[in-house]
């Protein structure tokens, strides 16, 4: 008979050390071990004991057994009478681990808390030793830290020996470092790797290094810290070398020396001239223009930098824009803005290019369009930039939403794609500046405008018109009295198109909607704003419209007995009237004429004085006039409240919508004012208020 007399092998009898939770405690802490056995027994289970004395005070606080009722699962007892809290712990196999867990809270402490095991094989053989454990704060502080500028003092101490300096605390570029287990106040704040002598933590002195002590002609020259022990931070000298900027690393730790660190930007200024500035500064310059060079007026250009006097702005002059005296090795950024009349080159005719870029059947040549049709801002093409630049056209907004009407593109950028141009470089970029700068030049970008017809600021609309015109008619007839009216808007001739765009002038009847026989018209694509009502219609591909077809229906409110010849004209007071025809989109004028029940083309009857625009105004408003006869002339006058003549101007008139500016340097002060036209035997008088 062989009797195993060999005992099993303990394999992790290691001292281990635990970390706390984020509330600095650990509330379980599960311990292991394995033990391996020669499996000579009858029974190939390996027994175990486990004593754990918490606090290493030499009394055995628990106990985990695998010799009590597998039933035991409750700690807080003691089921075999030794006087220690006990519970079941199940047998293993060879080389299967143990584990227990306590789940006493601890906290973080360097004391140790010992542990005893015990293993026992299926012959009676039993192996033991003893470990210990810690749990203790392993876990590092969280840095927070922000970048600063700070001036130079030219003679830091007044005596004048000492060149341009300027003393700093670590803790200075602090914002909230936060430890799990550390209050923020007792966090110690360093430069670096250099750490404060351990045992002089309570006491101020110059150190470098992990721990060694320096000199003050040391931490003058920059080569030591100094500490602090009342703020607990240390403290750095910096001067004309450090100049323009250094990234530094700023070192937080916590009560159990773990640390970490942030890698700060420290930028440092000589506003007072003490260190060798010459050549120190450079100008920074530019132009701003179109793709197509046209230069852009009025915008406002902005350079920035983390400097506490940026940014600076300018205006453009003669499309061009200045910074002169800027700090040489800083970095800068070049922007500009201009938010002027969003409708400005924007008309259905850019809808029509949108609209078949979008499906495929056109597509827009130069990434500057494509930039020029988000108005969505949403770096791609499609129905939502549709339908906001629609409402824009037709004046249900006064602006975009979510740019403004220019924007403005590095010139320097190259497009990998010019069909999808993102992301796009709106600023220009001007790293570790080393000289003069001239060519921080910027593309102006028109939103809306994907055919490069607005007003310029230096010539008039680019806009190329074919000349001709496209006739549309109304029959005239008598509207009666507090009645609905139909009015019928007639296509005279046949032709081929893809959008159009119009406003119409209602005279004692108000609008109420209109049908179209115009293919995928709805409410989309009118504005109704008192008496006036804007179009604007765009199709993928061409459409015919038939000499005799109804192109518009009008339904109205009649507030009189009127005849239709008095009631409608078509204006280009808030939308140009025009029609885009054919392949090459040729923009034809739109006219309107009443016909007769024979066809026979009659006189309009109105002559209609429009509300001035804006109103109230602060530099200048226009005034718009429709006459129906071929008077040559007429005169405008403004009065002041008192009834006495302040302007008066005779003007030369066409038949039709005529229009007449008034500026505010026209009239003495602000207030309200009357002016009335005059035109053959039509007097009409309306108010307008200046705000100066």
């Amino acid at each position: 008979k062989i009797t195993d007399k060999e005992a099993p092998v303990l394999l992790a009898c290691e001292d281990a050390t635990y970390d706390v939770d984020a509330d600095c405690v650990r509330a379980s802490t599960v311990l292991t071990n394995t033990a391996e056995d020669n499996g000579d027994c009858a029974s190939d289970w390996l027994k175990w004991q486990v004593f754990v004395d918490t606090w290493a005070d030499g009394v055995v606080d628990y106990e985990y057994s695998s010799f009590l009722p597998s039933n035991d699962s409750n700690i807080n007892n003691d089921t075999n009478g030794n006087g220690i809290n006990d519970r079941y712990l199940a047998p293993t196999s060879s080389g299967e681990e143990v584990a227990v867990d306590v789940t006493e809270v601890f906290e973080s402490s360097m004391t140790n808390h010992v542990v005893t095991w015990k293993v026992t094989d299926g012959c009676g053989n039993v192996s033991s030793c003893t470990t210990t454990f810690m749990v203790v704060d392993q876990k590092a502080p969280t840095p927070y830290c922000i970048n600063v500028y700070t001036a130079l003092m030219a003679d830091p101490d007044g005596d004048g020996p000492l060149s341009p300096m300027v003393e700093l605390w670590a803790k200075d570029f602090d914002k909230g470092a936060f430890d799990n287990c550390t209050e923020q106040e007792d966090l110690l704040f360093t430069f670096g790797d250099s750490f404060p002598v351990l045992e002089l933590l309570n006491e101020a002195h110059y150190f470098k290094g992990e721990g060694q002590l320096a000199t003050e002609a040391e931490y003058l020259a920059g080569n030591a810290q100094y500490w602090d022990p009342v703020e607990q931070t240390a403290g750095m000298v910096f001067d004309c070398d450090d100049r323009p900027s250094v990234n530094i690393e700023i070192r937080v730790t916590d009560a159990k020396g773990n640390s970490d660190t942030c890698l700060i930007f420290l930028g440092i200024i000589d506003n007072q001239d003490g260190c060798d500035n010459a050549g120190s500064k450079a100008d920074i310059a530019g132009n701003i223009s179109t793709s197509t060079g046209e230069f852009v007026q009025g915008t406002e250009v902005r350079l920035g930098a983390l400097l506490p006097e940026y940014p600076r702005s300018t205006e453009v002059v003669d499309g061009t824009f200045a910074f002169s005296d800027n700090d040489l090795f800083i970095d800068y950024d070049v922007t500009a803005a201009l938010n002027d009349n969003p409708t400005n080159g924007v008309s259905t005719l850019d809808l029509v290019l949108i609209q078949r870029h979008i499906v495929g059947l056109s597509e827009l040549d130069s990434p500057y369009k494509v930039i020029a049709a988000d108005i969505s801002n949403d770096e791609k093409l499609s129905a939502l930039d549709i339908i906001e630049l629609r409402k824009v056209i037709l004046g249900v907004q006064d602006e975009f939403n979510s740019v403004d009407s220019w924007r403005f593109v590095d010139a320097a950028q190259e497009f990998a794609d010019v069909l999808s141009p993102w992301p796009v470089d709106y600023s220009v970029d001007i790293d570790n500046l080393e000289s003069n700068i001239n060519s921080a030049n910027m593309v102006a970008v028109k939103m809306g405008d994907v055919n490069d017809t607005y007003t310029s600021f230096t010539n008039q609309s680019t806009d190329v018109r074919s000349g001709n015109s496209v006739s549309l008619s109304v029959v005239d007839a008598e509207l009666v009295s507090n009645t609905v009216g139909i009015i019928e808007i007639t296509n005279d001739e046949k032709v081929t198109t893809q959008g159009l765009q119009m406003s119409i002038e209602f005279n004692k009847v108000s609008p109420i909607t209109i049908e179209s026989s115009l293919a995928g018209f709805g409410d989309v694509n009118y504005s109704i704003n008192g008496n006036l009502v804007t179009i604007s219609w765009s199709a993928n591909t061409l459409k015919t419209v038939d000499a005799g077809q109804v192109l518009f229906t009008i339904i109205c409110n009649v507030e009189s007995n009127i005849a239709i010849s008095d009631v409608i004209t078509i204006s280009d007071r808030k939308l140009r009237s025009e029609v885009y025809l054919g392949e090459s989109h040729d923009i034809n004028n739109v006219e309107l004429v009443v016909r007769d029940g024979n066809g026979l083309e009659v006189e309009f009857k109105s002559k209609v004085l429009l509300q001035n625009e804006p109103n109230p105004f602060t530099n200048e408003t226009t005034i718009s006039y429709f006459l129906n006869n071929m008077e040559t002339s007429a005169t405008i006058k403004v009065m002041d409240v008192m009834g006495k003549v302040v302007y008066s101007q005779s003007v030369n008139t066409n038949k039709g919508w005529n229009t007449h500016s008034i500026s505010q340097s026209d009239l003495a002060a602000s207030g309200v004012y009357y002016y009335q036209l005059d035109a053959g035997n039509f007097s009409e008088i309306k108010s307008m208020i200046l705000v100066k």
